[in-house]
């Protein structure tokens, strides 16, 4: 795919504290670069993730573009006041501290594990994107908390299930648990078997278990 990722400008009006500001939004991309074995896609140029999540900088109200279009209720408000506001001035605010900010939002908002989990991950390859490995590793961990949490609550299910498993097993290898990482591929593997959509799989967490690689061939 030859299309590189452009960017432009695009106008936000923040729910919270209504100031309406500037952020740089990405419009076309490609999937030309490598896939990690945890699910990354590189696009070849830019990568699209750093330029997702959008930032207030009045307030800190932190989110993806349809983020911005949803209210925010009285304990949502409370929060940011007391959590993000304070944060304004004082920090750098990169692609993977704004993922963050979004996964706290998230939380607040009572809103289900998976999707806190998976803006976990996304502040994760933000930091291995920036070469900062000792970066992902608490985000590597949180996004273990929150898709454990799914699994448990039944939030996937299906085929769905047999892939959060293997991503499971990819988060705890990542952060060095090669132990517990086994036992997820072992179960990915076995609940792989009968859907044909995600047969691949199989032999991935086995090969992931016995002699893993960062990168899909």
């Amino acid at each position: 795919d030859s299309t590189m990722t452009t960017l432009h400008q695009i106008t936000l009006t923040c729910p919270y504290c209504e100031h309406a500001f500037e952020s740089t939004a990405w419009g076309s991309t490609n999937t030309a670069g490598k896939q990690t074995t945890d699910f990354y896609q590189y696009a070849g140029g830019m990568q699209p993730i750093n330029y997702d999540m959008h930032f207030c900088p009045s307030c800190g109200f932190t989110g993806y573009k349809l983020d911005f279009e949803s209210p925010v209720d009285e304990r949502l408000r409370t929060h940011i006041a007391e959590h993000l506001t304070p944060l304004v001035k004082e920090e750098r605010h990169s692609p993977a501290r704004r993922y963050e900010y979004s996964a706290w939002i998230a939380k607040w908002r009572g809103e289900e594990s998976q999707k806190i989990g998976d803006r976990y991950l996304k502040a994760a390859w933000c930091c291995m994107l920036a070469n900062d490995p000792e970066g992902e590793v608490p985000y590597r961990r949180q996004a273990i908390e929150h898709f454990g949490a799914a699994i448990e609550r039944g939030e996937v299910e299906g085929e769905r299930l047999a892939l959060f498993n293997y991503l499971m097993g990819e988060l705890h290898r990542r952060v060095g648990d090669r132990e517990a990482a086994a036992d997820w591929y072992d179960r990915a593997a076995q609940g792989a078997i009968g859907f044909p959509e995600i047969e691949w799989l199989v032999e991935v967490a086995h090969e992931q278990k016995e002699n893993p690689k960062d990168f899909f061939e």
